[in-house]
């Protein structure tokens, strides 16, 4: 089958003439397109292929080189098991091909996928191939992650974030057998400095509280999960060792911050919930986090256990 339509390729009839006619049909795609046969050979590609061709200068004479034969350029850019898949693609063994094409070795190393599906014109079958560029895919998934899971003003991760990463904490240590223990760190007088001062001021107490847990909690990783409060997980400590912790770290976060010209004394309270006695789920743990803050709030201390 492929020989004969080989033949009418170089003739310049039959499938040929067909994939001519569906010039219209490719320019239709707004990604990089071609009509291939069933030996592998670019039939008519539309002028996104060829931009994409140009656009990868090494660099494109390696590119249009491998695009005369789609075979060539599943070879040169992809995996060997890659070119098993594509041989079954063009015998009928399979309908359709995903592969993403390795391309390391061109300079910019740009992130594309092939995709080839097998279609049927008039009792012959052809392929449709098309390039997708997944670099502004990407770009966006990128961003999109930076604005659901990070805190812009701190730069750690949010409050969604840290629920899945205290979702992985309790699970790992559900089968390690361990215990946990959850921080809920709050600034309770941070709307009133705000008030006061405006936000630019209680902006930068914020930031200058954080970096002092970084300093005295080092090698933690911390969450900013409301806008007065941060959050971090604590493992493989005593109960007891983080009783004394809490004392001396309070102490160090309450001490005088300036800004601009300002004095400025962060109040700080402490909500702790320890996993699996005081909750089992990130919603438990972070319900009993806040009970544990309102209480130490409701009996003028500065932290409290939730049991």
């Amino acid at each position: 089958e492929g020989t004969d339509m080989l033949k009418q390729d170089h003739t310049g009839d039959g499938i040929l003439d067909r994939a001519i006619k569906l010039k219209s049909v490719l320019e239709s795609f707004p990604d990089p397109s071609a009509i291939i046969s069933s030996t592998g050979r670019i039939l008519r590609g539309n002028s996104g292929w060829e931009r994409l061709a140009s656009s990868l200068t090494m660099e494109s004479a390696a590119f249009m080189e491998c695009g005369k034969e789609l075979g060539g350029l599943v070879k040169r850019f992809t995996e060997d098991k890659n070119i098993e898949e594509f041989n079954d693609l063009l015998s009928g063994r399979k309908n359709s091909l995903s592969l993403e094409l390795n391309l390391s070795e061109i300079s910019e190393g740009k992130g594309l996928s092939l995709f080839v599906s097998r279609i049927t014109l008039e009792d012959m079958p052809i392929f449709l191939a098309i390039i997708k560029d997944g670099t502004e895919i990407n770009n966006l998934r990128s961003l999109l992650k930076e604005i659901i899971y990070h805190d812009n003003l701190t730069g750690l991760g949010n409050e969604s974030y840290f629920n899945l990463y205290l979702s992985r904490k309790i699970l790992r240590a559900m089968d390690d057998g361990s215990s946990l223990f959850v921080l809920y760190i709050e600034i309770s007088n941070i709307k009133e400095i705000m008030a006061m001062f405006g936000k630019r001021i209680s902006n930068s107490l914020v930031v200058r509280t954080f970096r002092r847990l970084k300093e005295n909690l080092g090698g933690k990783e911390f969450f900013r999960v409301q806008h007065d409060a941060f959050a971090v997980v604590l493992e493989s400590i005593d109960r007891g060792v983080l009783y004394l912790e809490l004392s001396s770290l309070i102490v160090k976060l309450e001490k005088k911050i300036i800004c601009e010209n300002l004095e400025l004394f962060p109040d700080i309270l402490v909500g702790v919930c320890e996993f699996p006695v005081d909750g089992k789920s990130v919603d438990d743990i972070m319900s009993n986090c806040l009970g544990a803050l309102f209480r130490a709030k409701r009996e003028n201390l500065k932290w409290s256990f939730y049991s």
